[in-house]
């Protein structure tokens, strides 16, 4: 671990801090090809102190149990500002593991404000917002799920993702997560499949491609995830599902409109009108819209 003066940083803009901060994590990765993700953080002493993570990918957490020694033999304990920046510079929410660590050190850690980076810009955001029922969730196809920053590969070792965003609910290889709206599927211990099944009315919303998944409208999300995909598409459940192969993503829809459309037209041959119908309007509502979305190691749709 080293650790460096940085008083002034103290009352520094928001985004020379960020500056500061990353350029710090970016000398130690590489100074340290080995590591995979560098942590640096401001405390309220003012110290800039900095570990690198080696072998976290794998779910080791034997640096960070170290960095937490280290604080507490410096007696300065509290962090006001943290950047946890991986190997090919993105910056990411710390683990699971280190921030349990953390707050267990000195319970004023649980304000602690992560240093991310934003389509324009620097963004900061604190655990306690991380902890929120609100989710900022991105998807990105062949690669990873981006969950308030915390990212979880495709591949990914199962103890790493427990670090990172903690143990599910197991139903054998499937753990479930945030109220049964995300689950993630492990083949031979690594993650094969990451799902999102909230729907329209859950509160895990992920974005893909720029657009929210579930808030988009079924046609256009199926345009863009064409488009995208380039290729081959399986559609042979006739509406209810569709898997665009080349990307390796799956949505399904419980309901068709083409469904609601013959509800509303039994419910007329049985008298009953369908007009400003609240049920009706709800179905609707939800079979204009996806109600899961997967994506899936490569390979992983064609099974």
């Amino acid at each position: 671990m080293t650790c460096v003066m940085r008083a002034s940083l103290k009352n520094a803009s928001i985004n020379l801090l960020c500056k500061n901060l990353i350029k710090e994590a970016d000398k130690l990765l590489k100074s340290d090809p080995s590591a995979e993700q560098a942590v640096v953080v401001l405390t309220a002493k003012g110290s800039i102190f900095s570990f690198a993570n080696h072998n976290v990918m794998s779910g080791s957490v034997e640096d960070e149990i170290a960095f937490a020694r280290a604080l507490a033999e410096n007696d300065d304990t509290e962090i006001r500002y943290m950047v946890c920046m991986w190997d090919d510079a993105t910056p990411d929410v710390p683990s699971c593991h280190l921030r349990n660590l953390l707050a267990e050190l000195n319970p004023a850690n649980q304000n602690i404000e992560i240093l991310l980076k934003s389509s324009e810009g620097f963004l900061v955001k604190s655990l306690k917002v991380l902890g929120r029922s609100y989710m900022n969730i991105e998807i990105y196809p062949l690669d990873r799920a981006v969950i308030d920053g915390a990212s979880i590969y495709l591949g990914m070792e199962q103890a790493a993702v427990e670090a990172a965003i903690g143990k599910g609910e197991p139903a054998g290889n499937r753990y479930y997560y945030y109220n049964n709206e995300m689950a993630i599927d492990y083949s031979d211990g690594k993650v094969e499949l990451i799902e999102f099944l909230g729907g329209i009315d859950g509160i895990v919303h992920p974005w893909i491609y720029g657009v929210s998944a579930f808030d988009t409208h079924a046609d256009e999300l199926i345009n863009i995830l064409e488009q995208k995909n380039d290729g081959e598409v399986d559609d042979s459940e006739q509406g209810y599902s569709f898997a665009f192969l080349n990307i390796s993503v799956g949505v399904y829809r419980e309901l068709r409109p083409s469904d609601v459309e013959e509800m509303i037209e039994e419910m007329k041959a049985d008298g009953i009108s369908a007009d400003n119908n609240e049920d009706v309007q709800k179905e609707m509502r939800k079979a204009n819209h996806w109600s899961t979305i997967g994506i899936g190691a490569a390979g992983y749709y064609q099974k």
